[in-house]
């Protein structure tokens, strides 16, 4: 199971996302997110709260 977040206010650099979990990093094509990141573990409230990201959903 793969989990996606979109990145709200900045795009993919050092210091901008964590790292645990994390498998690749994904152009946004809607134009609404910085960038899609991608990962193996489902990420925690504080974390999504800290980086400012948004659950987008699953994928296999």
């Amino acid at each position: 199971m793969k989990y996606l977040y979109g990145m709200l206010y900045r795009g993919f650099s050092v210091g901008a996302q964590p790292m645990e979990g994390l498998v690749e990093r994904r152009d946004d094509t809607t134009g609404i997110y910085f960038d899609i990141l991608v990962y193996s573990r489902p990420l925690t409230g504080r974390e999504r709260y800290d980086y400012d990201l948004k659950f987008l959903g699953t994928e296999e």
